[in-house]
């Protein structure tokens, strides 16, 4: 985004009207509402919360809470590299999703008042990052990693099993509605979150909305070389690491691989994740099979980390007792003990 100017752009209309279908009986949307902004993209350009406005107010009635809002971007296309660049990660997205239902796809972009807008699925809960903040600042269940991990993983066979890598895989990536399902953003869906900011600022330690930047593999990292299936292995092991610690905490890249090492040693004897961490009094096992699989994702040599249909025939997540509906009847019954304002 470099060739871009950095005036702030002009603000899009509170009323964005779509054209769905020619059809006079067409019950469907008309139009979004924006309502606030929820975060950022390319480091200034708003994300919005909009509203669904339907023609037909019946229609109303057939639609969960989670159809009535959808997550919108909006970009002056006088921005000429920033339109361009929003129109081929579109492009890349709506072709990774076919099929794909555990990835968060975008609708046709439109214009509107010289803005190329696009609009996906709002997810109601948040990302699992701000889940963990708010509710679970000492990591996720140990139960519960794997069902996290289980829904990351189908998504990603799919997009390498096409030949696509996702290239941001991490916590804040990561979301769940109130169905409840969990989805991941990829390419133009993919934003910082306002919560991510605010916990950004409040921090000393490496920003985690950059972890796919300071947390890369070791063959891209610092410079960015060919990006490989592998490298998102690798960065599924840091985000198992991330839920398990409750964000990884750390003031260098050298003190995250110091990290990394030692649970990679430790993990060939087995002792569990609650003897890694600095500090807490939560009584959490991370299981052998578990520790030995973010393990083997974290491997050095790209040619030896685990592969997302390998881990997915295992024990831990063919045998694993929890599931999404069950860590959704968690969250929301553990009481918030970070407030994020």
């Amino acid at each position: 985004m470099a060739n871009d100017t950095k005036n702030v752009q002009k603000a899009p209309p509170a009323v964005l009207p779509i054209l769905i279908s020619n059809d006079s009986a067409n019950a469907g949307p008309c139009c979004y509402r924006r309502i606030h902004t929820i975060g950022t993209f390319y480091g200034r350009f708003p994300v919005y919360k909009a509203a669904v406005v339907y023609r037909n107010p019946l229609f109303y009635e057939k639609q969960t809470p989670e159809e009535l809002f959808v997550a919108l971007k909006c970009v002056d296309m006088a921005e000429a590299v920033a339109t361009t660049e929003l129109a081929k990660e579109a492009q890349l997205n709506e072709m990774a999703g076919l099929k794909n239902r555990r990835l968060l796809v975008v609708e046709k972009p439109f214009p509107i008042s010289g803005h190329l807008c696009l609009a996906w699925p709002y997810m109601g809960m948040g990302s699992i990052r701000y889940i963990m903040a708010t509710k679970f600042p000492d990591g996720i269940p140990e139960k519960f990693i794997p069902v996290i991990l289980k829904e990351t993983l189908k998504c990603l066979m799919n997009l390498h099993d096409r030949n696509i890598s996702h290239r941001n895989i991490h916590a804040g990536n990561i979301l769940m509605n109130h169905n409840p399902e969990i989805k991941l953003l990829f390419a133009a869906t993919i934003y910082t979150s306002t919560e991510e900011q605010i916990l950004q600022s409040s921090s000393s330690f490496l920003p985690p909305a950059a972890i796919s930047e300071w947390a890369a593999p070791p063959e891209i990292y610092p410079k960015a070389n060919r990006y490989s299936y592998a490298c998102d292995m690798w960065m599924v092991g840091i985000t198992a690491l991330e839920l398990a610690y409750g964000g990884l905490k750390v003031s260098s890249r050298e003190e995250l691989m110091s990290l990394v090492k030692k649970f990679k040693k430790d993990s060939k004897k087995y002792l569990g994740i609650e003897k890694l961490k600095r500090s807490s009094d939560r009584e959490c096992l991370f299981s052998q099979d578990l520790q030995k699989i973010v393990a083997g994702c974290l491997k050095r040599n790209p040619r030896k980390r685990l592969k997302a249909s390998k881990i997915l025939v295992s024990d831990v997540f063919t045998l694993m007792e929890s599931n999404v509906n069950e860590f959704y009847t968690h969250v929301i019954n553990e009481p918030v003990k970070v407030e994020v304002v």
